[in-house]
């Protein structure tokens, strides 16, 4: 005879049974709130407890009329409770009946990627605890990575808005890149022409003034002391410094101003592979432009950490460098 009516969501029933740790004591207590000590059946060493008689209950407290031994097997079968095992009814599981974390980076099919998961880049405190680190992120149909190939990362530097000697800062450089961009601007006050703006590297916060240090560069420039155009070039071997820029320029006011970009390379070699690519643009308050690039190379056997910027001569009336840590592709 077919079913009438609504197929039940209930796949089958069965009694809930609850079985206990026995001690000498008459007190335990039930895993669910019952009214009524006929509502479970409670078994000792198999044989069935007569209700009242040999146990009361109210509400999960659970009394014997005699203690129980250690050695004692006890359980109960709840009478009153039937439990059913059921399938959820299609598109019925909503968050709320989800326990938090549970679904994990494993229950997750191959085909969900960044594209279909809203933004395109979800945390992996949205997919579960797992294994990955808190900083890894979903990156389209990519696997787990801890950050995207490529870029920089700022290590560290040093600024001022007021007159100083010089600026300084260590432990820019360490082991975790390789390579690193500086950013750098300031002005320079002099009373002499010729003013430049320059740099030393510090190791173990201490700057190193000894001539383990060779420099080129070249300079176009439209200067009034050099007689208008005019392109020049300078080196220098075993000098206790690297110049960056502002080389024949008149004192104009006393302030010359110079920005430019520093490119690192092995700054954690122990040997002399340490050099520097600089390109520069050095502007002084009468006009005097001047734009070059230079080379320079530490040979000093020994890993740097810091950096210094300062002018050969005067103090500098502001400025900043900027370091960055470039990461490898």
């Amino acid at each position: 005879m077919p079913y009438i009516g609504n197929t039940p969501a209930d796949k089958f029933l069965t009694l809930a049974k609850q079985s206990f740790s026995t001690s000498a004591t008459t007190s335990y207590t039930l895993d669910n709130s019952i009214s009524s000590t006929q509502d479970i059946a409670l078994f000792i060493n198999n044989v069935r407890q007569s209700p009242v008689d040999a146990y009361t209950v109210s509400g999960t407290a659970l009394t014997l009329t005699s203690a129980t031994a250690g050695t004692d097997e006890m359980y109960c079968v709840y009478l009153g409770k039937t439990v059913g095992t059921v399938s959820p009814a299609s598109d019925s599981v909503t968050t709320a009946m989800i326990q938090s974390n549970a679904v994990t980076n494993a229950k997750l099919g191959s085909d969900i990627n960044a594209t279909k998961l809203t933004a395109g880049l979800v945390p992996t405190a949205r997919l579960g605890s797992g294994t990955a680190s808190s900083s890894t992120v979903l990156y389209g149909d990519q696997t787990y990575k801890a950050e995207p190939s490529g870029g920089l990362v700022y290590t560290g530097g040093s600024s001022s808005t007021s007159e100083v000697g010089d600026l300084t800062a260590d432990n820019v450089f360490n082991s975790t890149y390789q390579n690193y961009l500086i950013v750098y601007g300031a002005t320079v006050i002099s009373g002499s022409n010729n003013t430049k703006l320059q740099a030393q590297v510090r190791h173990g916060g201490t700057t190193v003034t000894a001539s383990d240090y060779a420099s080129v560069s070249v300079f176009v420039d439209t200067t009034t002391t050099a007689g208008g155009n005019n392109v020049s070039s300078t080196n220098g071997n075993s000098v206790d410094r690297i110049t960056l820029g502002a080389d024949a320029m008149s004192n104009s006011a006393n302030l010359k101003t110079c920005v430019g970009t520093l490119y690192c390379f092995d700054m954690n070699a122990s040997d002399e592979h340490k050099m520097f690519v600089n390109d520069t643009t050095n502007l002084s308050w009468a006009a005097d432009f001047q734009r070059g690039t230079s080379g320079h190379a530490y040979k000093a056997d020994q890993a740097i950490d810091g950096f210094k910027f300062f002018a050969n001569s005067g103090n500098l009336r502001c400025g900043y460098f900027r370091v960055y840590g470039i990461v490898n592709s």
